[in-house]
């Protein structure tokens, strides 16, 4: 299993998403946990590898267990841990060649396909109920 950090960062009602231009689908900004490394230390990370940005203000928000397809015959499986962030800059530019960064309105987000799926609407209700949420998505 892969341990992944996500962080759900808004500004101004609209929310930081990360497009993969190979596969045309969003997802958070973010990454792989390095072994002996703390998670929201990886959101730090991630940041300044992706974006040269710096995060603070790090608070969980949820988790999603995924299991999907990752080629014939294979299966990979991650646990997405959500914190809710903020970034120290509101021009974001992609430092790594497969993603750009883009800004859409948090309001929108189910028009986007962002990965996992359902995230985005157990990330809204989130913030809107301020009750973590815990989504499991098992694709064939």
């Amino acid at each position: 299993m892969t341990m992944v950090a996500r962080a759900v960062i808004i500004r101004r009602g609209r929310m930081l998403l990360a497009y993969d231009k190979k596969n045309q689908m969003y997802f958070l900004p973010g990454g792989h946990v390095e072994p002996g490394e703390l998670i929201e230390e990886t959101l730090k990370r991630e940041a300044r590898e992706e974006f040269r940005g710096r995060v603070s203000n790090v608070k969980f928000i949820g988790a999603c267990e995924n299991h999907f397809p990752n080629g014939p015959g294979d299966r990979h499986h991650e646990m997405n841990i959500v914190f809710t962030a903020g970034v120290d800059r509101s021009n974001v530019v992609s430092y790594e060649d497969h993603i750009h960064f883009v800004w859409k309105p948090a309001t929108e987000l189910a028009q986007y396909r962002i990965l996992p799926r359902g995230i985005a609407s157990a990330i809204m209700k989130a913030l809107r109920t301020g009750r973590p949420f815990w989504l499991v998505r098992v694709s064939r």
